[in-house]
């Protein structure tokens, strides 16, 4: 079994002798082992898709500069959420946007659940245009390839139930 204690972890081993009534415990220290396989899960990369949900109708006969004001608090806030981790994110496309972030920041978005998604709509809003997000997570994929396809179809689970919130 793996015991904890006085801020070691040990893997115990035991042994017995019935005939004697004689036990015999082993103690290995596993704490550099299990540091290393916990800095290893929590270091592990998920994919996010991200996109703005209103896209077309939102801008839909706005004006160039409209457009530019809107899209440059979008993106200055997307870019404050990701640069509290220290992965990145890149624009994919007019409405579209890729991020990689390990496991322990996306922990803390889902724990914040997601407060890009109220960033946007409230900053939009105060520009007199209400934008908003979805957000498609892929985590737990043993490549990125296949984190990446999660997060499809987390984003399609996202925009089917209505736009305005994340799906992991």
């Amino acid at each position: 079994v793996q015991v904890d204690f006085r801020g070691k972890s040990y893997c115990v081993y035991g042994t017995s002798v019935e005939e004697h009534d004689l036990y015999t415990f082993y103690f290995s220290d596993i704490t550099t082992l299990t540091a290393i396989a916990e800095e290893y899960e929590l270091s592990h990369p998920s994919v996010m898709l991200v996109m703005l949900d209103n896209y077309d109708e939102v801008f839909e006969g706005k004006k160039e500069s409209a457009k530019s004001t809107i899209l440059g608090v979008i993106d200055e806030s997307l870019e404050a959420f990701f640069g509290e981790t220290n992965g990145f994110f890149r624009r994919l496309s007019h409405d579209r946007f890729l991020a990689v972030v390990e496991q322990r920041h996306l922990e803390q978005m889902i724990e914040s659940r997601f407060h890009i998604l109220d960033t946007v709509r409230e900053k939009t809003k105060e520009k007199g245009i209400t934008v908003t997000l979805s957000i498609g997570v892929g985590a737990g994929g043993t490549t990125l390839y296949e984190s990446e396809s999660f997060a499809s179809q987390a984003l399609d689970m996202a925009l089917g139930r209505g736009g305005d919130q994340a799906a992991v």
